[in-house]
């Protein structure tokens, strides 16, 4: 359908035009959504006003930019998010394969019944995205509904209208999973995206992506400290584990944020940190496991060195789940891997 579409409105089919048919309808969509909402604090992401299309330029914060086409077939000047016939065809032919997926409904109904906006485990908080804050450290308010909501709230009302946007599908609902993709304030996103810019724009100066003031304060203690709490978690104890944040390490970044600790196996890695904000720990897993018999157990031996340090869990509970997996016909494996957590706590005492 979307090759005939493009065909029909833009003369042609190749990758890139098909690209520029989606990217429209896109920014069609998204218009729509957030003249719906006027909460969600985001006209000024409705891009199809900000085009001058005699000149082919868009107004953007910063200034004018030249865009790299000028073939918006569909683009009502008068009324820009609005869709024609064929669009609204377009799209229903979409969201009914979507819905009519056996296999993806099984997969999907799975997310929903398994999955969750965030989770407390063992004593550790672990979430997608990040905790929307102020830039002076302390947890943003956002509006939804006619309540505000902050930190732990927010994510359990998050959690509450993307299952119900699956189980009812009615719009709101709807319009809330799209806002905690890329909203400003969205826990899931932590970002305003510039799919316009990096669609339509050639200057990558403008691709930049302005990220939620959390990601200034995720290396800051007391913030840890304080999202901890929130979520009734013992913040001498816990951690957070904190997804879909990519590792630059080319560019000096490190997954060890907020005075963590760094434990780094010495019998393979030469290299001693260079970093004075952590703990680091040496611990010679190798050597211990060769002097334990068992090269295997060099794994047990680092366990037993971080659970020496972070107390986040007790041996016997380690020991009671690996003869749960191994089973009885391996238990004769378990006084070997009860000395090589000793022997790992022992080494950095």
């Amino acid at each position: 359908p979307l090759i005939a579409f493009a065909q029909k409105y833009h003369g042609a089919s190749d990758k890139e035009t098909l690209k520029l048919a989606l990217h429209t309808l896109g920014f069609k969509l998204e218009g729509r959504i957030i003249k719906r909402h006027p909460g969600y604090g985001m006209n000024s992401r409705l891009m199809l006003d900000r085009i001058d299309f005699g000149s082919n330029t868009v107004v953007l914060d910063d200034g004018i930019y030249p865009m790299n086409t000028d073939k918006w077939p569909t683009v009502d000047r008068d009324d820009p998010y609005s869709l024609n016939a064929d669009e609204q065809t377009l799209i229903d032919e979409y969201v009914g394969s979507f819905r009519e997926s056996q296999s993806l409904r099984r997969h999907m109904d799975f997310v929903y019944r398994a999955g969750s906006t965030y989770l407390c485990c063992n004593g550790n908080l672990l979430y997608h995205g990040c905790i929307p804050m102020t830039a002076d450290g302390n947890f943003a308010r956002v509006r939804h509904g006619g309540k505000w909501y902050s930190g732990k709230e927010l994510l359990d009302y998050a959690d509450t209208i993307v299952k119900s946007a699956w189980a009812r599908h009615d719009e709101s609902a709807l319009d809330m999973m799209w806002y905690l993709w890329c909203g400003n304030d969205s826990p899931f996103s932590g970002r305003v995206f510039h799919t316009f810019e990096r669609a339509v724009v050639d200057d990558k100066n403008t691709w930049t992506e302005p990220k939620n003031p959390y990601f200034s304060f995720w290396e800051d203690e007391r913030a840890v400290r304080m999202i901890l709490t929130e979520f009734g978690l013992d913040p001498e104890k816990g951690h957070i584990i904190n997804g879909h944040t990519p590792v630059r390490a080319g560019k000096g970044e490190s997954p060890v944020k907020a005075g963590g600790k760094l434990f780094i196996n010495s019998s393979i890695i030469a290299k001693k940190a260079t970093r004075t904000d952590i703990d680091v720990y040496y611990v010679p897993c190798n050597e211990i496991a060769d002097e334990l018999g068992n090269p295997k157990v060099a794994n047990m031996v680092m366990l037993g060195a971080y659970i020496e340090k972070t107390k986040c869990v007790g041996f016997e509970s380690v020991l009671d789940a690996l003869l749960e997996t191994l089973g009885e016909r391996k238990a004769h494996l378990i006084p070997l891997n009860r000395e090589a957590l000793n022997r790992g706590a022992a080494s950095i005492r």
